[in-house]
């Protein structure tokens, strides 16, 4: 088994004394990885309840560190412990910026990121990032594939609906091939079938355990054959 830490990355104290204590003490003690959330606000009259308990957001949200500034950060103090995304939010972001932050954060660590992407459930913070709350996961289906051009191309051309890319020489390439592994947080039938077909992992956070199961077998059948009705969640 293979246990990570989540950095402390949001609340008051957060600074740069803390992170190196904590990533190199995590890395000390054997742990695998090291993890870091995508939170842009804290609505004061939010529009959507917190998924996770009673629907209030932690207070704690109210101050948060860029996850990826964090990691870039954490990764000069480190050396062998693996450092994650849990989770970037895809649709606030443009694929070929992301696609450089990212790669640089793979090529300085050394090969050692893990990239967790969802597609958030915050209306405030689509209307903060200037982004359309409707159609965010078609966005986000083909914000991946424009990413996997990205890594693994050249010259990279890209031509979809919300995202294009010129022909084009992009690089560096990240060191892990063909690109740093790639988990999706999802719940829901289409996010599940997203996960199925463009992830190698699944993040089921937040959602309770006796509904695991069922949806884990439900991404096996999806993976197995991708264009299979979706499954009904009990």
């Amino acid at each position: 088994m293979r246990i990570g830490f989540a950095l402390p990355q949001v609340g008051s104290a957060v600074g740069p004394e803390t992170l190196v204590t904590a990533a190199q003490r995590a890395e000390d003690l054997g742990f695998d990885s090291l993890w870091v959330l995508d939170r842009i606000l804290w609505p004061i009259n939010p529009r959507a309840p917190y998924p996770i308990g009673d629907g209030s957001l932690p207070v704690k949200y109210k101050s948060v560190l860029d996850p990826l500034e964090t990691l870039t950060f954490v990764a000069a103090h480190t050396r062998r412990i693996a450092l994650g995304t849990s989770v970037l939010n895809l649709p606030w972001y443009n694929p070929v910026l992301l696609a450089r932050q990212l790669t640089t954060l793979d090529v300085l660590s050394a090969g050692r990121l893990q990239i967790g992407f969802g597609i958030g459930w915050s209306p405030d913070e689509y209307e903060a990032a200037d982004t359309p709350w409707e159609e965010r996961g078609k966005r986000a289906d083909e914000l991946i594939q424009a990413l996997k051009k990205i890594w693994t191309t050249d010259p990279v051309e890209f031509q979809g609906q919300y995202y294009r890319i010129p022909k084009s020489v992009i690089g560096p390439k990240p060191v892990q091939k063909p690109h740093p592994p790639i988990y999706m947080a999802a719940y829901a039938p289409a996010a599940l079938k997203r996960t199925a077909s463009e992830a190698d992992g699944w993040f089921p956070v937040g959602i309770p355990l006796s509904g695991i199961g069922p949806m884990f077998e439900g991404l096996k059948a999806w993976r197995r054959a991708p264009a299979a009705i979706p499954p009904r969640w009990h």
